[in-house]
This record gives C-alpha cells, structure tokens and sequence, in this order.
C-alpha cells in the first residue's frame, strides 16, 4: 500500500464528506434512541418460552415477530393485513386491505420508530398491546402502519433501507408519509431540542423552527411530521458498505482500499451519487452520454426498473448485443435509487460503454415478485430491436444474489449464465433469505447452466477465520461439506469427500487456500493491485461452468473486480432459443 497515493476525488471516501446527504430525519431517529424516548425496555415476562397457539407462523415465532391467529383475525376482520420483514434489523406493516391487493399505491401512512431488545421473544406481541389504539384508528380510517425496529442507536441509518424496502415489497409511493414524534412530548422535549435536525418546508425553504411544522394526524390526534419527501437519505451505498458500523471487527483494511487504483474507481463512481439527486437530471444523462450511452427509466404496473444501452447499437439495424440483467432495486419511492444503481454498478456501465453489452436494473424483495423481470425482459426485447436472446446474463450482490440463483431455476431457458456476488461459495440455507431445498437443487441438476460466485477474502467462510458481521453464524465443518457438495451436485459436478473439502482451507496451492474449496484448476488473477483467487470446477463432462472467486482485503461488499471478473467468464456462453442448449462460445475444455 502506498499511502501517498492520491486522486480527484479520494476525499468522498471521508465521513464527513457524506454529511450533507444524509436524512434529517436519521438525526431524529438517533437522538430518540439516545435520548432515552425510544426505550429498549420491553415488558417483564417471567418466562422467555411462550406457548404457541396452534396454526402459528413458525417462520414467524423464530424471528420473534409471533402474534397470536387469534388478534391477526380479528385484525383482519377490521381490514387490516399484518405483515413482517427485516432489512438487517426487523420492521412490520399493518396495511388497509386494497394496499394488500396492490390496487392503492399512496395510502395515508403512519411511521413509527423504535429502538428496542429485540431479543425478547415478545417484543412484537408487546409493541400490538402497546399501540393497540393506533391499530383501532387504522382500521376506522384505512390507514397504513408502519413500524421500523433497531436494537443499536449506533445503526439507526439501517431504517432508510427498511423504509425503502416496504416500499418495494407494497408497491406504495410514499407521498403522505408521516413520522410519530409523540415520544418527544412524551420525554418533555421537542424538535428544537434535536442537534443537527433541520427541515424544509412544502416549498423546499430550511425552517428556523421545525417544531412549527409538526401536524396532529387522525382521530387520535398524534404529533407528526410530513417526511414524504425528506425519508430518503442520499449517502452513497457504496460508501456506506464500508462504514464501521458494517464491517465490524474484520481485519479488512479500508487506508488501502482508499488509497489504491480500485478505491479510485469507485471514488469516481461515488461522484455520480454526490453531485445529484434523482439520476434523471440533465447532467447525468450527459455524463452517460459522455460514455457513449443512453440511461432510460421505466415504469410497468408501478415498479421502475432501468436501462443503459450503448449508443453504438442504434446505428447498425443488424447489431446484436448481449444483456446483463442486474439485480438491483430500482424504487418509485427513491428516485436517488437510480444514481445508486449506477454508482455500485459502475464498472457494468464502463464494459457496456465499450460496446460489449446493454443493462436492466429491476429487483423487488421477495422471489416470488421478482418474477416480473421475466415480463420486463420481453417488454426490453420489444424495445430494444439488438438486445439479443441468446445471450441474457443475471447478476446480483448479497440477497439480490440469491434472488438471481432462484430466478435462475425458476426460469432458465432465459439465462446464459449467472455471476452471484457476495455469496457463500456453497449452496445452503445458512445465510439464505431465499431456502436452497433438495428440490432446488435437483432441478437445478438438469441444467446445463455456468456459475460465477464471488466473494471477498473477509467473508469467506471456507477459508476465513472471521465472521462476515456480528449477525451472522459460523458455519460448521459438516456444513461446510454439505454446501458444497450442494453446489457441486446443482453444477453436475463430480462429488468431492468431506477430506477433500475440509484439506482444501490448509492446500498448499495458495489460491486454493484462499478459496477454501477444491477444485480442478486454480490461479492468482492481478487486478489493479489486488489478488483474485480463481477456482475452476469442471463438470460430469469435463467443462468448467462453475467458477469460484475471492478477492484479497475484501468484506461483504460490491466492488469494481466483480463486473469484470465474472464478465470475462459468462462472455464464452449462449443458449440456443429454440432446443435451451448451452452455446460455449470459446474452448475451455483444456486446463
């Protein structure tokens, strides 16, 4: 590392560069935690094992979001639908039933934060007692509810992706979106009390007094704020990614990242996210020009998605170019999600600008409503004449990960080949937010599809000493053997004994070392100023379709390597259309 190592825009990778595009509304949310107005306190129980009524939500009681069949019912019978989720820390919703059905998309919302011990098992059940006011006037007034929980003052900018993510999962806008802040008056304090808050008026104008914009909401008269266009925070993901908070105790080097070719890159990336808001402004249509592309947003049925096509492709009528179609949430709500979507993915626009390819950015946070990109893919190939078929790629980092892998099975005549990022090198259901069963893997088994999975050096669990994060688990030898041997079994790959996979983390070929993983073929790939660790697996017919990276200094985070890694490798494969065989492009039979 060479600390003396400068670029433009190197000071984006400061703290306090990212002040002024964070959310007032996260300077709220942390002093209630702080202040004591939020409490942890949950109510005493004597006992922490609860009796389960029968028909529980056993999904549900593992989680500690349990509330009894019995008050769901009678909640229901009011026209209110309970429904939960996490984004790192744990929320849920109570919706009016026509946002159930997805036919109201701006519902009048209550938001309430809290910061609580999410370790008691009763947390939920005490949170419906304790607002069980709020839920009557919900079902009288068909309003939404909507409740965010953290257990860490310290992570209160979490709340920004829960909010985000209801937002996707409920296809609603958040355009009367208001902020309980009752529990200030409730702690003898008001928002005038509250360091850094500042907030704007109806006309955008910085209020001296914010206090003066709070509302009473509903019949009950609550204190709020109209945060409808103030929720979202503007701080780069990508920088984010690496903030303390995230990493935890890993022994990831952030001077050296800042201070390399590859911390650049994405400095560069980051500019896009700092200089704008919405990603539809002018100036970055011309910076995507400027690239020789064309950004277009789109909106089917209400969820936005993107596009970036290379401008070259309109010139020629005979042109054909493969399609990378990328995981990524594209949210109606967050228009700043556009220039976030550009910013991670930066080094997938710099191959698109050479030519070699087109974009889609569509995610949603179930795998069953990630569905819909099939229809937007049919919906791209009707508006873009080059976008060729026979080459469509998936991609997509951490859940958006196992998301790709479930579209992947779910639809893989469309697929050429999929590159998982920030995944388990195994397949299981340790991490998974989407389950890999036995029939999964069986069904993935018949298809001849290539696989691409990277991961950094600080969260692979095969060849790391180190947890990821303080969330989550340590996988267990028997584990270890086990994901693996999934994941050779779903790649039609001859079987390796549990030795074999367990002596791979002490080989004494280092990039199988790093790996963690045996395999057939292995090599150290130099990308500007990092180590790659490349592990090659073929399959039942001696073809490698299923490939393995880790990259040195890395934690569970998106990175410039990744495009291009896994690009060179999905690059050599087509699928046939018409028979749904797999097309090698280039030779790769010989190791």
């Amino acid at each position: 590392m060479n600390r003396y190592y400068t670029y433009e825009n190197i000071k984006l990778w400061e703290r306090g560069a990212w002040d002024c595009k964070i959310s007032p509304m996260q300077a709220l949310a942390r002093f209630l935690c702080q202040s004591g107005a939020v409490d942890f306190a949950c109510k005493e129980h004597e006992t922490w094992e609860p009796e389960y009524e029968e028909g529980a939500d056993a999904q549900a009681i593992a989680l500690g979001r349990y509330i009894s069949p019995g008050v769901l019912k009678k909640l229901e019978e009011k026209g209110l639908y309970y429904a939960y989720g996490a984004a790192a820390d744990p929320w849920f919703v109570l919706l009016p039933e026509k946002v159930k059905r997805q036919e109201e998309h701006e519902p009048k919302i209550l938001y309430v934060m809290r910061c609580l011990d999410t370790h008691n098992p009763f947390w939920t059940t005490d949170l419906f007692e304790e607002y069980r006011e709020y839920f009557k006037m919900a079902a009288e007034e068909q309003m939404m509810l909507l409740f965010t929980i953290t257990s860490d003052p310290q992570k209160v900018d979490l709340t920004t992706i829960m909010v985000r993510e209801i937002s996707q999962r409920f296809n609603v806008n958040y355009t009367n979106l208001y902020m309980d802040v009752s529990a200030l008056a409730k702690g003898g304090q008001s928002l005038r009390d509250v360091p850094d808050f500042c907030y704007r008026g109806v006309e955008g104008e910085m209020l001296e007094d914010p206090a003066a914009a709070v509302e009473k909401f509903g019949a009950l008269q609550i204190p709020v704020l109209n945060i409808s266009k103030q929720w979202a925070t503007c701080e780069s993901l990508e920088f984010s990614n690496f903030t303390p908070g995230r990493i935890g105790n890993l022994p990831f080097s952030y001077e050296r990242l800042v201070h390399s070719a590859v911390g650049k890159r994405m400095a560069d990336a980051m500019r896009l996210e700092y200089d704008y808001l919405t990603g539809q402004e002018e100036e970055v249509q011309r910076h995507l020009q400027e690239k020789g592309l064309r950004g277009e947003y789109h909106e089917t049925n209400n969820r936005g998605w993107l596009t970036v096509t290379p401008l070259s492709a309109y010139d020629d009528e005979n042109c054909r170019i493969p399609c990378m179609m990328i995981m990524q949430e594209i949210v109606k709500a967050d228009p700043h999600s556009i220039l976030s979507a550009y910013s991670l993915w930066y080094e997938y626009l710099n191959i698109a600008a050479a030519g070699d390819m087109m974009l889609m950015f569509f995610a949603l946070e179930d795998a069953d409503s990630n569905d819909i990109y099939a229809e937007l893919l049919e919906e791209a190939t009707q508006m873009y004449p080059f976008l060729d078929r026979s080459r469509v790629y998936m991609t997509g980092h951490s859940h958006n990960g196992h998301f790709t892998m479930e579209f992947m099975r779910r639809h893989p005549g469309m697929l050429a080949g999929v590159a998982t990022l920030g995944n388990p090198h195994g397949l299981g259901n340790l991490t998974d937010n989407v389950q890999t069963t036995e029939a999964a893997i069986e069904l993935m088994s018949h298809v001849d599809m290539p696989v691409i999975n990277i991961d950094g050096e600080w969260e692979n669990q095969y060849s790391c000493k180190f947890t990821a994060n303080s969330r989550a688990r340590r996988m267990t030898d028997e584990q270890k053997v086990v994901f693996w041997q999934n994941r050779l079994r779903a790649s039609r790959c001859p079987m390796r004994s549990a030795e074999e996979i367990l002596a791979a983390a002490e080989s004494c070929d280092y990039a199988t070392r790093k790996v963690g993983v045996p395999n057939d073929r292995s090599e150290v790939i130099y990308f500007e100023g990092d180590e790659c660790y490349v592990a090659d697996i073929k399959n039942v017919d001696g073809k490698v379709h299923l490939r393995v990276i880790t990259i040195e200094n890395w934690p569970h985070a998106t990175s410039a390597h990744a495009p291009w890694l896994s690009w060179s490798f999905l690059r050599r494969f087509a699928r046939d259309q018409k028979s749904g065989k797999l097309i090698d492009l280039f030779d790769i039979q010989k190791l």
